[in-house]
């Protein structure tokens, strides 16, 4: 198993930024608990609040004064969750993600409380909550949470500067390096090198 080292991260005071500026949403939002969805590309807010990349499908839990918890939906996923995720209680989510979320919000005691989601819910898993807690109220912070993330700190412009850098350099040996005749499963030779040598 690879360790966190070996891969580029956010410090520990970035992160603990990010969890206040979502402990100051909750406050806003009146809500006790905020719920946060993301799958496959569409990872961004895991990624934003844990430093791991996300994997097909993942939820985290913010509950006003307890630690927060990673939910992974693929078991083989979980082991790198826990190397790379800043949240330290990294659990999968069982056979099917929605009967694991449901069951972590009763075992956090938040079946009739107000809670914040963020996140492209499906619809499946969203209705199977709301069967399972009918009298909890649930608000939707999307909005709130994608104005939080407009601001960028200096780290994450740093990141994004350096992600472009690697970009560019990926797609001028793509330019130098491409025949007619190439195979598309040949390019990412041309591709890769920029960012294996970053690494």
């Amino acid at each position: 198993m690879r360790q966190s080292s070996q891969f580029p991260r956010f410090s520990k005071s970035e992160i603990e930024s990010r969890h206040a500026s979502v402990q100051k949403l909750m406050d806003q939002g009146g809500v006790e608990a905020l719920l946060v969805y993301g799958a496959g590309r569409y990872a961004s807010e895991i990624y934003w609040l844990t430093d791991w990349p996300g994997g097909r499908e993942a939820y985290v839990l913010f509950q006003l004064d307890q630690e927060p918890v990673l939910l992974v939906q693929l078991f083989n996923h979980v082991p790198m969750a826990r190397v790379l995720s800043v949240i330290r209680d990294v659990r999968w989510a069982g056979a099917n993600t929605g009967n694991g979320v449901a069951a972590l919000l009763q075992e956090r005691g938040l079946s009739g409380k107000r809670i914040g989601l963020v996140g492209a819910i499906p619809h499946t898993q969203y209705q199977k909550i709301r069967e399972r807690f009918p009298q909890a109220e649930f608000v939707d912070l999307n909005g709130k949470f994608r104005m939080l993330r407009t601001i960028k700190s200096q780290e994450e412009i740093e990141r994004i500067r350096f992600a472009s850098k690697l970009t560019d350099q990926s797609m001028q040996a793509l330019a130098e390096g491409i025949k007619p005749g190439m195979r598309e499963d040949e390019l990412p030779a041309l591709i890769e090198p920029a960012y294996l040598k970053a690494g």
